[in-house]
């Protein structure tokens, strides 16, 4: 099986297909510790946009499963703001909802998620799981709301192309 990432405006971003082998393999092994951390940094990174360090920053308590969005204050975020809690993310989220404390349990995720790729063989992509919910969400909304989302002002530069809405549908599709 041929590993497959998508390049759109020349930033490589996680296909659909990718991002749900490499979820299978993150939810098949939930009950492991390391893997739950994994497996709440990509949902995190790939539905929410949230940042790494964002990611590992994040608690429970921030996450509000009735209005379905995400709180980051600082010094969680560079920018307070509030990001929508996608019906994908709230799938792979509530099974663990009534945890307190860190939502990504061990701080070094990174090279854990790099191990986790090779398992599902999936290429990784640095800063692909943003990168993907950007071009991902760019099909239902507005360039200016993505920004607000993703903590970036008008300033800030930006490679974003939106995914087709073939692509996006199987995006926001991806689910335990």
């Amino acid at each position: 099986m041929p590993i497959e990432k998508v390049e759109i405006a020349g930033t490589a971003v996680y296909a659909p297909e990718s991002l749900q082998r490499l979820l299978s393999v993150l939810w098949n092994s939930k009950d492991e510790p390391k893997a739950q951390s994994v497996l709440m940094y990509v949902v995190l990174g790939a539905f929410a946009g949230l940042r790494p360090a964002e990611a590992t920053a994040l608690e429970w308590k921030h996450l509000d499963f009735a209005k379905q969005e995400i709180s980051l204050v600082p010094p969680v975020a560079k920018i307070a703001r509030t990001v929508p809690l996608k019906s994908n993310l709230i799938d792979f989220l509530s099974p663990f909802k009534e945890r307190n404390g860190l939502v990504v349990a061990h701080k070094k995720v990174a090279n854990l998620l790099r191990n986790a790729c090779i398992d599902a063989r999936v290429t990784h992509i640095s800063n692909g799981l943003r990168r993907s919910y950007a071009a991902n969400r760019l099909t239902e909304v507005s360039e200016d709301v993505l920004r607000a989302e993703l903590g970036l002002d008008a300033t800030a530069q930006n490679e974003w192309k939106a995914a087709t809405l073939a692509d996006s549908a199987k995006y926001w599709a991806v689910a335990p």
